[in-house]
């Protein structure tokens, strides 16, 4: 039998899940997960316990997810640890209980990486949006500010049951359970419990529910439903959060994370964006792409909206006629002719100031009464 982290059970339309390792260990996914939960059909209740030190943060995402959309009322058990990533599916629950010898920790999240310098980036960049969908889901459940949850995750928050209800993270705290000898491996973080720490690492024994312990064999429906293909499913937050970072637009994830999109339609809106920076880019209008895009235009849209920059700017740009002006005729009295020569020549409006000044001067030369010499008057 291969080995997992989670067990399902299931008996009268209600279903316990325990997750007493490490969360995504041996190779079980979320889709797994999700997977065999469908394969319960209609439940009108799902027990989760808990007593796990984390583990995969995108895995308990999908896992908090699949349980959130399940129409069944979900209540969560922390029975010892819960910690890091466990949390998150601990928030999963319309009601979070704990007993009270466990413990409770909050903290950043981790990841390896390795490259140049973008990619180091991208991957802090990553890290910086996980963390700012951990402080949301929190948030909801706690009513903290977020600003403070980030601070108790930046130095690894430790607290005892009762401690998690004064703050919210739980809801109901149950009597201590006794336990059993194994304990979860807590070297990897920085501020393990040490008082409490047997309660929290050990491996609690569990009395089975009355609906659970019924050992009738799960029969599947007689009509199962289908399972709907991965393609079209929402996508998590977080892989969400990272296609749009791989693409270089970051600022589309709050965008696309406002309401539910599949990975075709984010595929399809960050082509739609580079089409868009590359068209802005043509005609020299890059400044205008972050809103073409956050506004969600089609390219031809985007086109029209760029022509319309483009005609208000001409319009705001004087007009030059190149065209050489037709020569004055010849016989126009001498006023007339002086009067167009003004209008064309901006040499005599600044020489003589005033056209009457000018026509004086011309009178004054058609009479012989002005000699210019070497082009001086």
């Amino acid at each position: 039998m291969k080995k997992t982290w989670y067990r399902i059970r299931a008996a009268r339309k209600t279903a316990e899940i325990r997750i007493y390792e490490e969360i995504g260990a041996w190779g079980i996914t979320a889709k797994q997960f999700a997977d065999d939960l469908a394969a319960l059909g209609d439940l009108t209740a799902i027990n989760v316990r808990i007593n796990s030190p984390g583990g995969d943060v995108f895995e308990a995402l999908a896992i908090h997810n699949a349980l959130q959309r399940h129409p069944a009322k979900v209540t969560t058990y922390i029975d010892g640890l819960c910690a890091s990533a466990a949390t998150l599916i601990a928030l999963a629950g319309d009601e979070t209980h704990m007993v009270s010898n466990g413990m409770y920790m909050i903290h950043e999240p981790w990841t390896m990486a390795g490259g140049d310098a973008e990619t180091m980036q991208k991957s802090a960049d990553l890290l910086n949006v996980t963390a700012d969908q951990i402080v949301t889901m929190y948030a909801r459940k706690t009513g903290i500010a977020a600003d403070d949850l980030r601070a108790k995750m930046q130095v690894e928050t430790w607290m005892t049951a009762q401690e998690a209800l004064d703050e919210g993270f739980i809801d109901v705290i149950d009597e201590a359970l006794r336990v059993a000898a194994k304990a979860h491996d807590l070297s990897r973080f920085t501020h393990p419990p040490t008082m409490t720490k047997e309660a929290a690492m050990a491996d609690p024994v569990i009395p089975e529910t009355p609906p659970i312990a019924d050992p009738v064999p799960v029969v599947p429906p007689a009509d199962p439903v289908p399972p709907v293909d991965p393609v079209e499913r929402p996508m998590e937050p977080v892989a969400l959060a990272r296609m749009c970072l791989a693409k270089n637009e970051p600022g589309l994830t709050p965008i696309l994370l406002a309401t539910p999109h599949t990975e075709t339609q984010v595929t399809a809106r960050l082509e739609q964006a580079a089409s868009i920076r590359t068209l802005c880019a043509a005609v020299r209008l890059s400044d205008q792409a972050d809103a073409l895009i956050a506004a969600g235009k089609t390219t031809d849209q985007a086109k029209l909206a760029l022509w319309d920059v483009l005609a208000m700017r001409d319009q705001a740009m004087p007009t030059i006629d190149s065209t050489p002006p037709s020569p004055i005729p010849d016989g126009l009295p001498i006023e007339q002719r002086c009067e167009m020569e003004w209008q064309r020549n901006p040499t005599l409006r600044a020489e003589f100031g005033e056209l009457s000044i000018y026509q004086s001067f011309a009178r004054a030369q058609d009479a012989g009464r002005v000699k210019v010499y070497g082009g001086s008057q």
